[in-house]
């Protein structure tokens, strides 16, 4: 996030956090620093990776989309000579994507509000006519911060008026207009939310500030969980996580002694799948050949592996030199004829420009061959 708040400032000549809600705003309201962001959106659509906001805004529109929700796209809000709401314009397919179809939560404020951001230019930069442009779709209770591995455990007795009440007040809170309003409903939801976080911890014995459930209900009502989960776990060695251990072994069937932290987030992103969901993450590879890899290895086996593609000692992020792999998985049993697409780049500074050429040229490795053992490909 720091990179892009570096960037951002260098073009519009601030200095300071640009996710801090002054510079959010200032930014949104200002036309002449608008210009200049999306001019250098356009001009350099790599260096300032908006263009990976929009493909994902883009594909998860579809779910919403074609769960009748498409009309959105065509509101008429009854303005005389207003455009906006009825052309079916990229704009309006991200914005209606933004606020229908994306979820987010990250344990640093920081990067809450530079995703907004972000989410917000992805938008602006297909819009042409300045005028027309809207604010960012409401995203409190879209976009949070939380601890999103520890959370409200299967079983626990919750509040039920409580949690009914929060449902209640969260969706009216989408459709209030009146600024003053919405700010008092917010304050309320919050005190609700804080009042049942506070009694589901006393019954589990430890604190819990989010839950999946809790504050995305309507996505577990709807579906049973979440179309796609997508994500870059943090790798963080097991020795940095003395002061959660114990509450990880007790969550996860993934723990291990020695496990870093981003083999977690492995078991929590299929679990919040709906039934033939799909995960995509973008991880240390290092749980292929080591013992701690052992449990994740064999539970990622229960579900159907689509693709693998590795990166050993490749500079994936700017300036980082790690192995990384990104993992296309399938929230399905996988049968016994399940093969999956494996790509792998070695050492390859130039790997972007055979990416495509790599990808069509992918060896196929049946899933029913590979178990608990180290993975070789």
């Amino acid at each position: 996030k720091s990179f892009t708040a570096n960037e951002i400032n260098k073009i519009t000549g601030n200095t300071g956090q640009v996710w801090m809600h002054e510079s959010f705003d200032h930014i949104i309201r200002s036309e002449k620093q608008l210009h200049k962001i999306r001019q250098y959106i356009k001009d350099n659509p790599i260096v300032s990776q908006v263009s990976q906001v929009s493909q994902v805004s883009q594909a998860s529109s579809l779910r919403r989309s074609n769960d009748s929700q498409a009309g959105s796209l065509t509101h008429d809000d009854s303005q005389a000579g207003s455009l906006r709401h009825t052309e079916r314009s990229a704009y309006r397919f991200k914005s209606n994507a933004i606020q229908n179809s994306i979820y987010g939560v990250d344990i640093d404020d920081g990067a809450v509000e530079i995703a907004k951001l972000r989410l917000w230019l992805s938008m602006v930069v297909d819009e042409e006519r300045i005028g027309t442009i809207e604010p960012l779709p409401n995203l409190e209770y879209k976009i949070v911060k939380g601890n999103s591995l520890i959370n409200i455990p299967d079983g626990t007795v919750v509040n039920d008026s409580l949690a009914k009440e929060i449902e209640k007040l969260t969706t009216a809170y989408f459709h209030i207009t009146d600024k003053e309003q919405k700010q008092e409903q917010k304050q309320i939801i919050d005190e609700k939310i804080a009042e049942q976080l506070k009694f589901v911890s006393e019954f589990a014995g430890y604190d819990i500030d989010f839950d999946f459930k809790l504050y995305f209900h309507e996505v577990f009502h709807e579906k049973g969980g979440f179309d796609v989960v997508i994500g870059n776990p943090p790798y963080v060695e097991h020795k940095k996580l003395k002061h959660i251990a114990f509450l990880l072994k007790q969550i996860y069937d993934v723990y291990s002694g020695s496990s870093d932290l981003s083999v977690y987030f492995f078991e929590k992103g299929i679990n919040i799948l709906h039934p033939n969901g799909n995960l995509s993450y973008i991880s240390t590879n290092k749980f292929f050949n080591t013992g701690y890899g052992k449990f994740l290895r064999k539970y990622l086996l229960k579900y159907q592996i689509n693709s693998i593609i590795n990166f050993e000692q490749v500079e994936i992020f700017e300036k980082v030199l790690v192995s990384s792999a990104v993992l296309s998985i399938s929230s399905v049993k996988p049968t016994q004829e399940q093969f999956f697409n494996y790509t792998e780049f070695y050492k390859e500074k130039d790997w972007r420009t055979e990416f495509n050429r790599r990808i069509e040229q992918s060896k196929q490795f049946r899933q029913s061959l590979f178990d608990e053992k180290e993975w070789n490909f």
